[in-house]
């Protein structure tokens, strides 16, 4: 099938259809050994499958499991790890990633096998990512057995003092005379002015008599006699051009003349970054002036947002070669061996996926391969790549900033974000690449699953979650109650994207997963539609289960309400009401861990201090250490932290040991709300109030919350059990 010949495409795919019935999916397989521009090629071609297969897989299938798989074998680590292979591979990702956003209702992943897998594991690992149920995931890999995705994490920032730069150090900036690469190489220049050979499409021109010392209301006017006087029309659009002409080069000029007051040295060429030979000419006299160039930042860029129907090869060609082919071409002309910094303008949207930027989440997959790869070959050469957010001001302004925020998409504040690039250049981190800001939000729609019922089976084994061996009831790891209404709440918002979820209702626990003889090898989670209150919010039934021979023994159960994503704005935090937090005699945490009030391991060791305790409830101080993904297992991608909920379980087993001598254990919670979590390692405070007890049970509502009163969660009608039998358990653990 040639599938850059748009017309054959589009007249294959009727055929199929024809001959076979409905398109169900699409599975786009990619050779072991490739290179770049084999690659490049297989990416541009996944662009217009998916194109083209929209219509049947986003808007005409309304059944069963459409998927969009695009399978890989770079190094079974999704390019990250030491093998080097062709960059244009990751691009692969920045598009599924945005295919997830766009069509919420199909699979879309990317899927990297082990290149050592032979036909039997590659058959069995495809069939498995196609059945997978979360719609969440977009990328997964395969390092032998093991299941791997990519997770960002918190950065590891080196103590090693700033560097100071030499003020004959020559940079070469693409797109660094206007917008944010410019703001940063003027914040860089202010701290330590060096020499900027910056680079733009935007020729120098002579401002017109007619604009000089005009503004806004008097330029549009002086720009609607000029194209008057020319003898045309002053349509809306010539108008606009003429204008941002002028003010482009006006901010250009401000700009230069900004960085030579902060005592730099730059020089200005116009030229397009992807044009190697007229780089290089224009290049070669700056380079005898100055000499070489021993740093790149390369913040060239262009958009052409539009949803994957809608774009053409040429829309994808232009937004991918300029962050592409412009990289290589700077690499091509300067000597890579006097190279000591190497940065990149990236963007979340790739990490993340970006609904309408597809083209540009590709493109920008691919930067951070390069970079990857570049400071793995070049180790002098500090790299970094930014995946940056969107920025204030420029193109994010008030109104488009309320529509980030409403999508939890973090703006970066502009002095924010020059300071850190300043102090990457200066500092650099120890990874290349660096993501800053949040996600770029939820899939746009928010259409739930047909489905009126799910099931997802998981293989729960003590030594894939390490931290259990903090959580045992005598000889046995135990289940935490928490991980169980996480690993419910989690599901099914990830079953359901668009969805986000209001709350939890009557948790119980029926019989609790304990890791000894009898476990099972793997647990049923069931999701059942109960109601639905309109098209788009949904309620849910869930229950966690295991067989026994022909007979099912359930766990866990709860109900789970979701609700548009979208829909109005987005949740404040409700504040505690006044909540004195100072106390004359704190009772040391590590004590309730120490005497069998509390049986858990350093892990879940989050009581740090009894802040006041009486007979209506108690007040905690509260931390969680900072934990690796591989100690949580499957269990730290979940949407709310479970080992941050289970410490609302571990005050109410405090206030019943301090009140009747018995140890307990968690039974049920009637309801619960999240609005957001602490930081590892962030102080935080719980607040119980008990309303009911006796000597078997106690009763209370828990609020999780900070200083200022600002609730992070709350669990209403939480319930344990008490029992004087578990006394000499707890305290032997």
């Amino acid at each position: 099938m040639p599938l850059l010949d748009e017309s054959a495409l589009q007249q294959s795919l009727q055929e199929i259809t024809s001959k076979y019935g409905a398109i169900q999916g699409c599975l786009h397989l990619q050779k072991r050994e490739l290179q770049d521009a084999d690659a490049e090629q297989l990416l541009f071609q996944s662009f217009l499958l998916a194109k083209h297969l929209k219509k049947h897989l986003a808007d005409e299938y309304s059944s069963g499991r459409p998927f969009f798989v695009v399978i890989s074998q770079m190094d079974g680590s999704l390019g990250m790890g030491e093998k080097q292979t062709a960059p244009s591979m990751r691009g692969q990702a920045g598009l599924v990633k945005s295919l997830q956003k766009e069509w919420p209702r199909v699979l879309c992943r990317l899927v990297d096998l082990d290149p050592n897998f032979g036909e039997k594991d590659v058959t069995e690992k495809i069939l498995q990512e196609i059945m997978d149920p979360d719609l969440s995931l977009a990328e997964t890999a395969y390092l032998g057995q093991e299941r791997r995705t990519l997770e960002i994490d918190s950065v590891n920032w080196s103590n090693k003092p700033s560097q100071e730069l030499d003020k004959n150090k020559v940079f070469l900036v693409s797109g660094g005379a206007k917008g944010v690469t410019a703001e940063c190489i003027i914040r860089l220049a202010q701290i330590h002015p060096a020499r900027f050979i910056l680079t733009g499409r935007s020729k120098i021109i002579e401002e017109p008599e007619w604009a000089k010392g005009l503004e806004n209301g008097d330029l549009q006017q002086a720009a609607i006699e000029s194209i008057r006087q020319s003898g045309e029309k002053p349509t809306p659009p010539k108008v606009r051009d003429l204008m941002a002409s002028i003010e482009s080069n006006r901010s250009l000029g401000t700009n230069l003349q900004r960085l030579r007051s902060l005592g730099a040295e730059v020089e200005y060429l116009a030229v397009d970054v992807t044009d190697e030979k007229g780089l290089r000419k224009a290049l070669a006299p700056l380079q005898k002036k100055w000499g070489p160039v021993e740093g790149i930042i390369h913040g060239a860029g262009v958009l052409a947002d539009k949803r994957i129907e809608n774009k053409t090869y040429q829309d994808i060609q232009r937004v991918y070669q300029t962050k592409v082919a412009g990289l290589k071409t700077l690499l091509k002309v300067i000597d890579e061996k006097k190279l000591s910094h190497l940065v990149l303008f990236s963007s979340a949207a790739g990490f993340f996926g970006n609904a309408g930027q597809s083209d540009y989440a590709a493109a920008n997959e691919v930067l951070n391969q390069y970079a990857l790869q570049f400071s793995q070959t070049h180790p002098e050469c500090q790299v970094v790549s930014f995946n940056w957010g969107p920025w204030e001001g420029g193109m994010v302004d008030e109104d488009l900033k309320k529509m980030f925020e409403k999508r939890g998409v973090y703006v970066i504040p502009l002095e924010s974000g020059t300071n850190l690039f300043t102090e990457c250049i200066l500092n650099p981190p120890e990874e290349p690449l660096l993501v800053v800001g949040s996600t770029m939000g939820l899939p746009e729609s928010s259409m739930p699953r047909n489905e009126d019922s799910i099931e997802i089976r998981r293989v729960l084994k003590s030594e894939k979650l390490p931290v259990l061996q903090d959580h045992r009831i005598g000889e046995n790891a135990v289940l935490p109650a928490s991980f169980a209404q996480s690993w419910m709440e989690s599901t099914c918002q990830k079953i359901n994207p668009g969805l986000k979820l209001t709350q939890c209702t009557d948790f119980k626990v029926l019989k609790g997963i304990v890791f000894n003889s009898e476990l099972q090898d793997s647990y049923n989670l069931s999701l059942k539609k109960i109601s639905s209150e309109s098209d788009d919010a949904i309620k849910l039934e869930a229950k966690i289960s295991s067989t026994h021979g022909s007979k099912s023994r359930f766990h866990y159960s709860c109900q789970l309400e979701l609700e548009p994503q979208d829909q109005g704005s987005i949740d404040e935090n409700p504040e505690y009401g006044d909540c004195d937090i100072k106390t004359e005699n704190p009772v040391d945490g590590k004590a309730f861990y120490e005497n069998g009030t509390l049986f858990h391991g350093p892990a879940f060791q989050g009581v740090k201090q009894l802040l006041r305790q009486d007979e209506s409830g108690l007040l905690l101080s509260c931390n969680l250490p900072r934990l690796e993904a591989s100690e949580l297992g499957s269990f730290s991608r979940n949407t709310f932290s479970p080992m941050f909920l289970d410490l609302g379980y571990q005050a109410m087993l405090i206030w019943a040991r301090n009140n009747y001598d018995c140890a307990s254990l968690p039974l049920a919670m009637k309801h619960s709300k999240h609005f957001m979590e602490p930081f590892p390692e962030q102080e935080f405070f719980i607040s119980l109030d008990v309303t009911d007890h006796n000597s078997n049970r106690v009763t209370g509502n828990i609020v999780f919350h900070d200083k200022d009163s600002t609730v992070f969660s709350k669990m209403e009608g939480a319930e344990v059990t008490l029992s004087k039998k578990l006394n000499s358990i707890f305290a032997s653990a």
